[in-house]
């Protein structure tokens, strides 16, 4: 027994169109999607390349509706058992593969900390529930810091996936209790209302995490199982425009992809609403159904091709992109990148995604038909897996989403060590010696086998909590003196506070250190990542609770520094951003008119992630950063604001990691950082004899 559809208005309904029909120009479409991704992410142009995606989930909600309206209306059921089955051979091989090809890819090339990330990347993706680990993890899609995982690009897979857990069910009970095709029509753009609700709220509170999220990003498949609905509604009857017109409007909906591809940037809110003009312009081709010529746009041999593989060549584009960052970054080294994309879209097109289609593989065929309650236990074993799999990415053991457990048990966890350093003089040498070495040296590729977040200065987690925590908050102390000091900052702050405890040991101090992520104590209104005003608003609150607490301790001495990225996260053009900064700078300065000394310490300047630069077959020049202008923009407000308040004392740190604006990822027998900006325990430690000869001058 099948499930049965509860209309008999439905069950009478003729399908639209048979199953047999082939529509090229959704073929042509997919090409257009898959070639703004692709382009996107080797040449980052168009900038808006990524709305591609959305492209795919528009052509995927309505073929897959218009599937399951097709099922439902010519037989009155819906076989769950049958329906995952062909999602299963259709889209598990090929993702199967490409997933396997890539862990064991990571670790031939890479250091065990990546390597192991990546395996975990790779389980959330096999359970489809990857966008909620890179949710978890706090990955910014757009705004990549951290080191690129090979299976980023699998979040969207996921949220199709769940997409197709809850869509047959729900679709299927809808036409149970829906009396006509119009109140389907109308409850499905009810629901669309709701996540584009749902996904513009997010978008503007936490854009970060609502690029990721399902329900931000459902409305877009349910426009496309819209069209399917329109399009059942209006079956038999002739279209209205006449096939000119209909080309007409296919390639107007086509331009709108492609020109907004070229003119959105990650800058625009993104998901919603911005995503929404490549999927009106997918609506649009795909309403008008126009015919395609063999030399259209969509039509063509090349478009037809690139769209047949578009799945192959969307899963492999990203992992062979990232693979070749370890050779270089170079216009050439990308350009290569793309013949092999192709070459091993087409072979697993043809030996992965055509043979297992071809095959008997989980075929659904003639299979004896299940009662009702089994197919229906199928979508809710299915349902239930995706939520139990997302919880746990969410909100479980820190070892199912990071390689820092593993490598702590796998390494009998040590923070790394180093001969201490005589002077500053002899540091800056160490510095122009790092920068001028050809191979790895031994302890330094120790190091790298064994990077984790446990290089951290301890700070980072026993005196770093969030801004939207109001207190009691986390502090560290260190008494080796009666003379108070205080350490207030962002999680560059925290970074620098083994350098400053070192630094107390011979000056007598009794250091406090109270640091918030994201959030310095320079008077500039900023936000995180996620580009949420909540969390402006909550570092203006905590930054007035810090002043008010600085009142009370009456320290004589004031520590601050900052994340340069502070300077992007004010939401203003770079220069007026520096000005902005200086000018909160001197405000901070006022108000901290009664310490007796306040000193700044010049933020690290990013450099290149250890994780990411850094392989079995690299160079320490691979790993060489630049100094950025935004980092010169900022020590430049704030040496500038120092100058005007006699007791603040600006202390340029850049000499320290820097020659010539050229900065390696090692120095003096240590990794310097972590990550781009935040010093490793180690190397904050050695700099403490470096920090006090700084602070005599």
């Amino acid at each position: 027994m099948h499930i049965q559809s509860g209309s008999e208005s439905f069950s009478r309904v003729k399908p639209g169109r048979p199953e047999s029909v082939f529509r090229l120009d959704i073929q042509g479409l997919r090409a257009i999607a898959v070639v703004l991704v692709v382009l996107d992410h080797v040449f980052t142009w168009p900038s808006g390349g990524f709305m591609g995606v959305d492209v795919f989930y528009v052509i995927s909600g309505y073929l897959i509706s218009a599937h399951i309206l097709r099922q439902v209306e010519t037989t009155g059921t819906l076989s769950f058992r049958d329906f995952y089955l062909r999602r299963i051979r259709r889209i598990f091989p090929v993702a199967f593969v490409v997933a396997l090809a890539t862990v064991l890819v990571s670790f031939l090339l890479w250091f065990p900390p990546r390597a192991i990330q990546a395996s975990l990347d790779a389980l959330s993706a096999m359970l489809f529930v990857s966008n909620f680990h890179f949710m978890a993890i706090g990955t910014d899609y757009l705004q990549q810091q951290a080191a690129v995982s090979p299976f980023q690009h699998y979040w969207s897979l996921s949220i199709e996936e769940q997409f197709y857990t809850i869509w047959p069910l729900l679709l299927l009970g809808l036409t149970r209790f829906m009396h006509s095709r119009r109140a389907l029509f109308l409850s499905v753009l009810a629901l669309i209302a709701v996540s584009l609700a749902w996904g513009l709220w997010h978008t503007l509170s936490a854009p970060v995490s609502a690029y990721f999220d399902t329900g931000a990003r459902a409305w877009e498949l349910l426009a496309g199982a819209l069209l399917a609905i329109s399009e059942a509604k209006q079956a038999g009857a002739e279209r209205r425009l006449s096939a000119k017109r209909r080309r007409a409007v296919s390639l107007a909906g086509a331009g709108v992809i492609i020109l907004s591809a070229i003119v959105v940037s990650p800058a625009w809110l993104i998901p919603v609403p911005t995503v929404g003009l490549a999927v009106i312009g997918a609506m649009a081709v795909i309403w008008a159904n126009a015919p395609v010529g063999r030399l259209s746009l969509l039509g063509n041999a090349l478009s037809q091709w690139l769209g047949k593989v578009s799945y192959s060549l969307y899963l492999w584009h990203f992992p062979v992109l990232v693979f070749a960052k370890q050779f270089g970054e170079t216009w050439q080294i990308k350009l290569a990148t793309l013949p092999i994309m192709l070459a091993l879209s087409w072979l697993s097109y043809l030996f992965v995604e055509r043979a297992v289609l071809e095959s008997r593989f989980l075929q659904t065929g003639k299979r004896r038909k299940w009662p009702f309650k089994a197919e229906l236990s199928v979508s809710l074993s299915a349902l239930f897996g995706i939520v139990v799999f997302a919880l746990v990415q969410l909100y479980g053991p820190g070892a199912v989403r990071s390689a820092n457990p593993w490598l702590t048990r796998l390494n009998s966890f040590h923070q790394f060590e180093a001969a201490p350093l005589a002077s500053m003089e002899q540091r800056k040498a160490d510095v122009r010696t790092a920068l001028a070495a050809t191979a790895w040296p031994p302890e330094i590729s120790a190091q790298l086998a064994t990077m984790s977040e446990n290089q951290f200065a301890e700070a980072m987690t026993t005196c770093r909590q969030s801004p939207m925590l109001g207190a009691p908050w986390k502090t560290c102390r260190a008494t080796y003196g009666t003379i108070p000091v205080a350490v207030i900052g962002d999680s560059i702050t925290a970074s620098w506070v083994p350098a400053i405890e070192g630094a107390a040991r011979t000056q007598g101090w009794d250091v406090t250190a109270i640091t918030f992520s994201n959030c310095p104590l320079f008077d500039v209104d900023a936000s995180d990542a996620s580009g949420s005003p909540v969390f402006t608003t909550a570092c203006r609150n905590r930054r007035a609770d810090m002043f008010a607490l600085l009142q009370k301790m009456k320290p004589e001495i004031v520590f601050l520094s900052g994340s340069e990225s502070g300077l992007t996260y004010t939401g203003l053009p770079l220069l007026e951003a520096a000005q902005a900064w200086e000018e909160g700078t001197k405000r901070t300065f006022a108000k901290l008119a009664d310490v007796g000394r306040i000193v700044v310490l010049e933020n690290p300047p990013w450099g290149e992630n250890p994780l990411e630069c850094a392989g079995r077959f690299s160079s320490p020049s691979d790993c060489i950063g630049t100094v950025s202008e935004r980092h010169k923009l900022k020590s430049e407000a704030e040496s500038a604001a120092a100058q005007d308040f006699a007791n603040a004392h600006y202390v340029p740190t850049r000499s320290w990691f820097c020659f010539d604006d050229r900065c390696p990822v090692f120095a003096s027998g240590l990794v310097t950082r972590v990550d781009r900006g935040h010093l490793t325990g180690a190397t904050s430690t050695l700099l403490a004899p470096v920090l006090a000869e700084a602070l005599s001058q």
